[in-house]
């Protein structure tokens, strides 16, 4: 095994290469040695996590799906290395990745707006927001006004019916891809038989992967669209125009659900009852389902939303299958989800809010670190980058 056979640290800071390097940046040396520290680690184990290669690309299979845009350490650079010399990747997808990796430190959204004396904010959620998120803005963050104005657009047209079994539906594992795609091709139809657009909005790409390849879209397979992290800026501004053309299903990942403007300008799809939107998972909070509804009714327009929800998927917000019948023999489905849902965010938002202040103290370091960057401190800058590389190759003694 070649990786086995690596020269140690001593013999690779004795190369020309390096000494060249060090020459270029004489005032980096101890930080060039630590980079060259994470080198000799992470060629030794490159392979893992595992990765897949697909279209020249090299991807990592993570919670929500196959991302080509994660990377951990050099770990990804040498893969690349070793994928071209397999020839699956071209040669400039390898060297694309080709660098110094320089941890920089830690920043906290939570701390950053601290460094302002005043904070205006302008959200659709306000009045969604849980009593503990709210309290976090009046004692954290001192925002204690709030001004509520309405739409311009007037009243809002979208159409849900909450606690009908015909907008939020629970269904077992084993007919749930049957029941999401009969409720696509029901939604298609709308006013007179005219065709719609149907948006579905799935918690994780492969989620979403794995109801595209399903049997039952095997009809449908090669004309609907889908749009996930990976696609790129301008596929996804072809796949959100097509979205809105009468008769088009389009499946995307959560993500899209903030702020991805489906503008409808179609008076065929308007007078069909306009863009229905299909939700397939309970969110965590209140304000990303209300953003994912906002998808469709916009600015005025017709449109409705429904959920096709798994069963088995509501365990995590403490949703038995004793409770699911429950709901179904009291009729009241949306209101005994959401408030399983909000039991289960302020269980888990203190949780959120600690790990927030334990980043405090790194976050603080890290702002010291960019104000010495932006005095030229290059000696405190040296000292702050040399701590935060990690490896656990220890001396120039040290071999691979």
């Amino acid at each position: 095994d070649r990786r086995a056979r690596q020269p140690g640290l001593a013999a690779l800071m004795d190369t020309a290469e390096y000494r060249t390097l060090c020459a270029r940046f004489p005032d980096w040396g101890p930080l060039l040695e630590e980079c060259l520290k994470g080198m000799i680690a992470d060629v030794k184990a490159f392979a893992s996590p595992e990765y897949v290669v697909k279209n020249g690309r090299i991807g990592y299979e993570l919670e929500n799906g196959l991302s080509f845009t994660a990377t951990y350490g050099y770990k990804t650079m040498f893969a690349h290395f070793q994928e071209h010399e397999a020839h699956r990747i071209s040669e400039a997808a390898r060297d694309a990745r080709v660098g110094l990796i320089i941890k920089c430190g830690s920043f906290s959204y939570a701390e950053l707006p601290q460094a302002y004396k005043c904070i205006l904010g302008l959200t659709g959620t306000l009045e969604t927001m849980s009593q503990p998120e709210k309290r976090v803005l009046e004692d954290t963050y001192a925002i204690k006004k709030n001004t509520y104005m309405p739409s311009v657009y007037g009243q809002s047209q979208l159409q849900f019916a909450p606690e009908s079994q015909q907008c939020v539906m629970i269904e077992p594992s084993h007919s749930y891809f049957s029941a999401l795609r009969s409720e696509i091709n029901r939604r298609l139809v709308g006013a007179s038989h005219a065709q719609r657009a149907v948006l579905v909005f799935f918690a994780s790409q492969a989620q979403l992967q794995d109801f595209h390849n399903a049997p039952e879209m095997v009809d449908l397979c090669d004309t609907v669209r889908t749009m996930t992290k990976e696609t790129s800026a301008q596929e996804k501004d072809t796949v959100v125009r097509q979205a809105v053309i009468p008769g088009s299903v389009t499946l995307l990942t959560r993500e899209y659900g903030y702020g991805t403007d489906f503008m409808c300008f179609d008076d065929r799809l308007i007078s069909a009852g306009g863009v229905h939107v299909i939700q397939t998972f309970l969110s965590d909070c209140l304000s990303e389902e209300i953003h994912i509804k906002g998808r469709t009714a916009r600015q005025g327009d017709i449109g409705s939303y429904s959920m096709v929800l798994k069963e088995d998927e509501l365990q995590r917000f403490s949703i038995t299958p004793t409770a699911v019948e429950d709901i179904r023999e009291n009729g009241q489905y949306y209101s005994a989800l959401h408030e399983h849902r909000q039991a289960f965010f302020e269980e888990l938002y203190p949780k959120t809010v600690h790990l927030a202040g334990e980043m405090c103290t790194d976050h603080m370091q890290s702002m010291k670190f960019v104000d010495h960057l932006l005095q030229n401190n290059n000696p405190a800058v040296l000292q702050f980058l040399v701590a935060h590389q990690q490896s656990p190759v220890k001396d120039a003694n040290d071999s691979a």
